[in-house]
């Protein structure tokens, strides 16, 4: 029996120029994009590698929980299929309390970006999906960044596989 879940470090790109947003955002808080800490140290086990341009930790909980881990905050994603082509996204932000007037700034931009970006995965799923039913094409190879799908398809293909023994 294979290892179900998985984890892997995702990291900031060490070139990215602040917008002056960004800039005012980052000074008081932490952002799901960067910033200060406000006195918090890492959480137990994360950035493993202590790789200083980390952003985040993503943790892929077989079967439908992705916990994205940082400095100051986390995300959950939770699915839950409907049907062969639909399924029901929860996405949740945590952060410590704002203890300042800036530190709730920061956590307001936050759920800003995350937002944003949650809705950029979601249309590029969207997508993705109408193109696998049009026909054209029988499979969608991933990226090799994107190592955690990889397993969990992997993981999925040998249940399958197993079950279709079984049968």
């Amino acid at each position: 029996m294979c290892i179900r879940d998985s984890s892997s470090s995702i990291y900031a790109n060490p070139d990215h120029k602040l917008s002056p947003v960004e800039k005012i955002a980052y000074k008081p808080g932490s952002t799901v994009l960067g910033g200060t800490d406000f006195g918090q140290s890492l959480p137990k086990g994360v950035n493993p590698d202590k790789v200083e341009n980390w952003a985040f930790d993503s943790n892929i909980i077989f079967p439908n929980l992705i916990l994205h881990v940082s400095n100051g905050w986390f995300i959950t994603h939770s699915y839950w299929p409907i049907s062969v082509n639909c399924t029901y996204w929860e996405n949740k932000l945590y952060m410590k309390p704002a203890e300042t007037a800036g530190q709730k700034m920061s956590q307001e931009f936050s759920k800003v970006i995350a937002r944003d970006l949650a809705r950029g995965d979601l249309s590029t799923l969207e997508t993705v999906q109408k193109g696998l039913e049009s026909g054209a094409l029988k499979s969608m190879p991933l990226s090799d960044q994107e190592i955690n799908l990889r397993h969990h398809y992997s993981v999925v293909n040998d249940l399958v596989q197993r079950r279709q023994k079984e049968i």
